[in-house]
């Protein structure tokens, strides 16, 4: 009966502590790798890419890393000629005001995109 009601309360416990941690931290360094290696091997297999790379600057706004992960997986399984990143990626990180073609002027440049 002790033994049950210990192994109860340990595996009670173990969930609590489970559910607490914060299992979406998001980490720039591990992102940005992910971002450039799928650029980069898109980029090999197309023979060419955008002119540009997503990087996610710290100190700023960071994206969910699920996000971020999705956009990953969607410049992966892009179709070639990669001239530019999948629609998910410029939405994602135009709400997080990084300069993308969906941005028509950036808040520090005053360089507007051509369409």
């Amino acid at each position: 009966m002790i033994k049950r009601n210990l192994l109860i309360l340990l595996l009670l416990i173990n969930l609590f502590i489970y559910k607490c941690q914060d299992q979406e931290t998001p980490t720039e360094s591990k992102d940005n790798n992910d971002l450039l290696v799928a650029s980069l091997l898109k980029q090999a297999e197309c023979g060419k890419g955008p002119n540009y790379y997503l990087f996610i600057a710290s100190g700023s706004a960071i994206p969910a890393q699920k996000d971020v992960q999705v956009c990953t997986l969607s410049i992966i399984q892009a179709e070639c000629p990669f001239d530019d990143y999948p629609l998910y990626c410029l939405y994602l990180f135009k709400n997080f005001e990084f300069k993308t073609p969906f941005n028509k002027k950036s808040s520090k440049d005053k360089t507007i995109w051509k369409n």
